[in-house]
């Protein structure tokens, strides 16, 4: 995409057979533990591509500012990598451990001022390791969970058709809003700074990030 600028259509197709090696291969349990034991039997591996397509889209559109994808990815997999560890998914802590410090490397130059920039390429990836992690282990509900500002952040922009430009800059340099443009247009107010938006996005994602953990906590065996 970031070599030929493709179409919506064909981004959510394609990011949907990035689920199907791990379909074909039926790797991970189908059962998702909530209030109780659930098992998606089949279902699970119908919605698996679906999952995919989903969460590396819901990645990439909340792309943004400075440091903002590779921050909230880096926070969202830290956590996550708790959550396997206490469920011992060790494929999937591995993953995300190594999500984790390849996020954790790349924001050193990625935070404002960035001097390099994910694309749309870094993006994808960052949703394509989230979902099969998620998928393989016994982190389902707690996946649900940690990733849920990237679902309401899809859902506000669904609202606004997926509209590529969102917010602006004005002559000082602050950044504003229009509206309810995307999930952080919550905390710009009347006007915020790159370093600030930044920052309460990486606290909004800890909060939830920190909700998986504990609900692993309590329910892991």
């Amino acid at each position: 995409d970031d070599l030929f600028r493709l179409n919506k259509r064909s981004l959510v197709l394609l990011s949907a057979m990035a689920g199907l090696p791990i379909v074909s291969f039926r790797v991970g349990s189908t059962v998702i533990y909530a209030l109780g034991e659930l098992d998606l039997g089949v279902l699970f591996w119908v919605l698996v591509p679906i999952g995919f397509s989903y969460l590396m889209n819901a990645v990439n559109i909340y792309a943004g500012f400075n440091g903002i994808e590779a921050g909230c990815g880096l926070v969202t997999s830290f956590f996550l990598m708790i959550c396997s560890i206490l469920y011992k998914s060790w494929d999937s802590a591995m993953e995300l451990a190594a999500l984790s410090g390849a996020l954790a490397a790349f924001l050193l130059w990625n935070r404002y001022p960035s001097r390099i920039f994910p694309g749309n390429s870094g993006t994808y990836l960052m949703g394509a390791v989230l979902a099969s992690s998620i998928v393989i282990g016994t982190i389902k509900t707690a996946g649900i969970i940690a990733t849920a500002p990237y679902l309401i952040n899809f859902f506000i922009r669904l609202r606004n058709r997926f509209t590529w430009t969102v917010g602006y800059v004005d002559d000082s340099g602050i950044i504003r809003t229009r509206g309810l443009e995307a999930l952080w247009s919550l905390w710009i107010g009347k006007g915020s700074s790159e370093v600030r938006i930044f920052w309460k996005a990486i606290l909004f994602h800890s909060l939830f990030g920190i909700g998986a953990v504990l609900f692993s906590y309590l329910t892991a065996r």
